[in-house]
């Protein structure tokens, strides 16, 4: 909707500045100055206050107004409006009482801040709403938290009660940053916070009434600036003057703000474009606004990352909460968790999400950890295997990883996390060879780039089992330290201890017992899947396709393969 500038018609009629003796709130008489009071109200207080208890949270401009601006259509390029309750200042001027509140149009098309004023004019409480026009410079200042003093122009675009008189009224509590600052000197008393009093002259009203914001000492000449003219979807709405300096709340709202306006257009239309890019997006503000992760350049890129992702693979729903704690940007819309299959692979995958090492899958390897996409889907799997994992050679960002759900039904959770980290690996070796030289080394192979391994060891990954002899050559002791770090919480303490009790026999059967030993299992768990490579064939030995042995190169490794994954199989759950 185009926004049409009106000429903005009020008159500053003068500029006071009241310095207070104390850091005290309370204002004192002064000559002919106005005693002015203020506080914040609930809105419970603010009904019992005013009678108004059927006060809506939405408000809609009436068609008859006659101050409310018209588009060339004559519709009204201003209309319906969502009221917050959060904030409500109540203000007290000479007796006089007003509300403010803030209010965000339905249908943003400006940066302009609205505030609904409700006062009480002969025993009927009016309404009025107030547009203030940040300059582009002041915007960018407030944005980034380097100013909370508007600058620019006002006007009243709604009154219920038109007059042609001219009054208005608004105040300023100004944190002094620097208590010994000049400023602070001279206008606070060395207080933290000080207060202006700022008399306007807004025409179509009579009453003084209080707007939410501060305004300007001069009718500058606000633009409405440029900007997509979209609304914020997060719901956060960044006003310096609505939270204490620093607080929780305020650096929310700022950083929420400050990720909106760092967005091309293109993904601030993506991310309103319907009600489920709006929930993923907030998702994306819940992550960065996380204690945690508040003013974290790092986070707000992984978060833009997410949305940009999305954008460009509108197939993709990606899961904010389980990409950070994954090695891949993980969709998992297609998990219908009501099943049972569905329900045991989310309990496996989120304590996977618990393992820092599952998170850096790559880094020890590769030094790198570049993210890929990954969605994760429970399905047939083509000849009878356990998962699969499908890339789109064309856009390798797009990887498919299914797992067979008579498989998630028939095996333990320690064999199941260490399928999907397998598969994660595969997706991973995927995106690498079809963009495989952009230069990653691999340190204890003579820092030979990724390509030159793969091309030169690896027959460029042509063959189905030559991925395989790269997991068996390079990524063992990675997916060592994952199952070891989320073992305790996918083994019950009865598991733990049937495990624990048991007595192996290795290299023979006849072989004196020893104990079990957790890390010889994952070893053992994380080679099981590798078989049919090259490189467990020609050390370890060969299987026929019914799983029988069929040649022993080393007893031992080969009982010890035996042995751990049928006794993890047989026992874990």
């Amino acid at each position: 909707m185009k926004q049409h500038i009106k000429k903005i018609q009020f008159l500053v009629i003068a500029l006071f500045t009241i310095m207070l003796s104390s850091c005290s709130d309370d204002l004192y008489h002064q000559g002919s100055k106005p005693v002015t009071k203020n506080k914040t109200v609930s809105i419970e207080e603010f009904k019992r206050n005013t009678g108004l208890h059927n006060f809506s949270k939405t408000f809609k401009i009436p068609k008859d107004n006659t101050i409310a601006y018209r588009n060339a259509d004559g519709s009204y390029e201003l209309s319906d409006f969502d009221i917050n309750f959060d904030y409500i200042k109540q203000v007290v001027v000479e007796n006089k009482i007003s509300y403010t509140f803030n209010i965000v149009p339905k249908i943003v098309t400006s940066k302009s801040i609205f505030n609904l004023v409700v006062y009480n004019h002969d025993g009927n409480w009016e309404t009025s709403i107030i547009e203030l026009i940040p300059t582009d410079e002041n915007f960018d200042k407030l944005l980034a938290g380097i100013d909370n003093e508007f600058e620019g122009s006002i006007r009243q675009v709604y009154a219920s009660r038109v007059q042609q008189d001219c009054n208005i009224i608004a105040y300023n509590v100004v944190r002094c940053i620097d208590p010994n600052s000049v400023k602070c000197r001279i206008e606070c008393d060395k207080c933290a916070d000080c207060l202006k009093l700022i008399f306007f002259a807004v025409c179509n009203g009579n009453d003084i009434v209080q707007p939410l914001y501060v305004l300007p000492g001069s009718s500058g000449g606000g633009s409405i600036g440029s900007g997509s003219g979209l609304s914020d979807p997060s719901g956060y709405i960044f006003d310096p003057n609505m939270y204490e300096l620093g607080s929780k709340k305020y650096q929310q709202a700022k950083n929420a703000a400050e990720f909106w306006h760092g967005l091309s257009v293109s993904q601030q239309q993506w991310a309103t474009e319907n009600e489920s890019n709006k929930e993923t997006y907030r998702d994306i503000i819940a992550y960065i606004n996380r204690p945690e992760n508040i003013n974290n350049t790092v986070v707000r890129n992984f978060g833009r990352e997410i949305l940009v992702q999305m954008l460009l693979n509108p197939e993709l729903k990606l899961d904010i909460n389980a990409s950070a704690k994954s090695p891949a940007f993980v969709d998992m819309s297609s998990i219908d968790a009501s099943t049972p299959e569905g329900a045991k692979f989310n309990l496996v995958y989120e304590e996977l999400m618990k393992s820092p090492k599952f998170k850096e899958l790559f880094i020890d390897l590769f030094q790198n950890n570049d993210r890929f996409n990954v969605k994760f889907k429970i399905g047939a799997v083509p000849n009878g295997a356990n998962g699969n994992t499908d890339t789109d050679l064309e856009n390798p960002t797009l990887n498919l990883i299914t797992i067979s759900p008579q498989y998630l039904l028939s095996k333990n959770k320690m064999e199941i996390a260490k399928t999907i980290i397998h598969e994660c690996i595969h997706a991973y070796l995927n995106v690498k060879l079809c963009d495989a030289g952009q230069g990653m080394s691999i340190s204890n192979l003579n820092n030979m780039d990724f390509y030159n391994v793969v091309n030169q060891q690896y027959n460029g990954f042509n063959g189905g089992q030559n991925q395989h002899n790269f997991i068996y050559n390079y990524m063992i002791p990675t997916m060592v330290t994952i199952l070891s770090e989320v073992k305790d919480s996918l083994v019950t303490p009865a598991d733990n201890a049937t495990m624990l009790g048991l007595s192996m026999h290795i290299p023979h059967n006849n072989s004196p017992a020893t104990p079990f030993v957790w890390n010889d299992y994952y070893h053992n768990l994380s080679l099981n899947g590798l078989q049919n490579c090259n490189f467990f064939q020609n050390e370890i030995g060969i299987f026929d396709n019914q799983g029988n042995v069929i040649s022993i190169i080393n007893q031992t490794l080969m009982q010890s393969y035996n042995q751990y994954n049928y006794y993890g199989h047989l026992y874990l759950h």
